[in-house]
This record gives structure tokens, sequence and C-alpha cells, in this order.
């Protein structure tokens, strides 16, 4: 049977178009093995999920250039590589930062990969990682100012990091630093600001927002002039947050994933983890062959060539939500 052009077409690019974005957050099953899955918010159905042996997963980052997400493992786990085809784990060498203990990640342009560094005693710092060479790039210390690095998020705007203090019920700033210098821009200070995890900055910088655990509430603040103001509250020792290309804000919440309108911070919905739930969270496109069930093009012509438009139109529109930067 001779297809249509235009049906040929729209099997073409539904076929070859990458998946949306996937959410990624990992449990900890016990003290050395846990899993990271792969969860399609659109769908809230769970894509992959990759059994690691790797102790107290913290921050994940997507590599947007390779097949890879990263995983930092604190308390001395150090830093390793998760091919998502494959599902291999492999260690990443970190030399010369000691103590190395990484907890937040996150890419800036390119392959810089910026990892918070929660060396104990104060002060902590920030490492710039340079992911094609394996180099140690720079160490930011941002004067001594950070207690504990529990979060740092990268401005998709501007590129400058916001990194955040895990003051142990103590406030602690919150401090935006140029990239390349570590020169501190900006420090935030307010009472809120006590036991403070993740960062993430919104739509446009006009706002960064972190998790406070013992208040169980998410914070924005002011990028400009530090005003500080709950966002949302009524959750359960929040951690990592991090924005969906459909611009909701998805939080930890205890052994669950809190889905907040990510303009007036209403609950909008809650995915279950399970127990060992996520401490910090990342999205980023699986790469292709990372999910083995592929549509037959028998099944696809079943669903007519309107469902194939629907599809085709879902795919280009999540694409372009994800290069504005949501």
């Amino acid at each position: 049977m001779r297809l249509p052009s235009v049906l040929t077409a729209a099997l073409v690019l539904a076929l070859a178009s990458p998946a949306d974005a996937a959410l990624f957050y990992a449990r900890q099953l016990t003290t050395a093995n846990g899993e990271i899955v792969a969860f399609d918010t659109d769908t809230n159905t769970v894509l992959r999920t990759y059994a690691v042996a790797i102790p107290d997963i913290d921050g994940l980052a997507r590599d947007p250039l390779s097949d890879n997400l990263f995983v930092a493992s604190s308390n001395g786990g150090g830093l390793f590589r998760l091919n998502l085809v494959t599902g291999a784990v492999s260690a990443v060498p970190v030399a010369g930062v000691s103590p190395f203990n990484p907890s937040a990640l996150a890419f800036g342009p390119g392959q810089d990969l910026f990892i918070a560094n929660q060396t104990a005693p104060a002060p902590a710092s920030v490492v710039r990682f340079d992911v094609p060479t394996g180099l140690v790039e720079n160490v930011f210390t941002a004067g001594g100012v950070l207690r504990t690095s529990a979060g740092l998020a990268v401005d998709p705007t501007t590129g400058n990091l916001f990194v955040s203090s895990l003051g142990l019920g103590v406030p602690a700033p919150v401090v935006q630093l140029n990239p390349n210098t570590g020169a501190v821009l900006q420090t935030y200070t307010s009472p809120l600001l006590g036991n403070v995890f993740a960062v993430a900055v919104g739509d446009g910088g006009v706002e960064f927002f972190t998790t406070n655990f013992s208040g169980g509430t998410v914070l924005a603040v002011n990028v400009a002039n530090g005003s500080t103001r709950v966002f949302a509250s009524g959750l359960t020792s929040p951690t990592g947050l991090a924005f969906g290309p459909d611009g909701n804000l998805y939080v930890t919440s205890g052994n669950a994933i809190a889905v907040l309108n990510g303009t007036s911070g209403a609950r909008v919905g809650t995915i279950p983890v399970g127990t060992g739930g996520p401490e910090y969270l990342a999205f980023g496109d699986l790469p292709p062959g990372a999910v083995a069930a592929v549509p037959e093009p028998a099944s696809l012509m079943a669903a007519g060539i309107g469902g194939l438009t629907l599809l085709v139109a879902r795919r280009v529109r999540g694409r372009a939500t994800a290069a504005a930067g949501r």
C-alpha cells in the first residue's frame, strides 16, 4: 500500500522528533543503591527507570550535548555519569578539589558543569568543571559567605549563578555569582532564608525560587532588590525544585513531587514517588534510543491523519517551549 505524501511526511516527522522533556528524579533504595526515574509530565507515565549503584544521590543535571545525565553523590560519593541510552554508570574524577562533597548540579553554556560543593567546615564552594576535558576550571568560594552550598541554578537569560546556603536553622545568604570569575554580584539575605536547599530561576529572570526545608515553603526572591515572599506553603520538607517546559514549578514534598502553578504558586497536581523519595529534580530530553517502545508505522496509520497532526503539533510545541528557556 502506497502512503499519501502528507501522511508519509507526518510519519517521518513524528518518528524522528525527539521526545518531550522528561522530569528526572532519584530514589535512594538502600545505602549504596538507588534508582533514577525519567517521568513524562504530559502523560503522567514513567518513561524509564535506571538502577544505579550510587550512594546518597543528590543533584542531577542533563548534559545538553551528550546522552548523559550527571549525578552528584554527597557524603564523599563523588560525581557520576549515567548514559541514558545504555544505562551504564561511570565515576567522573574531579581532580584537585579536596574535600569534594557535591550536592546540586547545573549546566551553563556549552558543557560547563557547575557543582555545589558542601565542604565542612565552611566556607563551601562552587566548582566549575569542563566536561569535555575533565578539568576543573575554577573553584568559587564567594568570599567565604557560603555555609554549605546546597543548591544552585543558572539564570537562562544572563548565565549568572545563584547559589544557596544550607543555614541549618540560621538565616544564610543566597549569592549571585559571575559564572566566569566567581565574583559576587549580589547577596540576598532574609529571615526567611534558613534551611534553604535548591534554587530555580523563573522565566525572564525577575525572581529566583528556593525551598525552605524546615518551613515547608517555597520562597520567591526578587533578583533586583532582594525582596522575599512566600510563594507556596504546606509542603513536606521540600528540597529540590525545577521549572518544567509547561511553566509549572515542580517541588519535592515528602515522598511525592508537588506541581505548582509557576505564576500563582497554587498546587495543581501531585506525582507520587514512594519511599526514598527525591531530593533534587532536573528536566531534559531523553536521547533517541533511551526508550525502547517506539510506535510502529501501522499503529500510527490506525490513529489517522488527525491523530498524527496532533502528535506532531504537540512535539513541535514542546520543542519550542523548551527553546524559550522554560
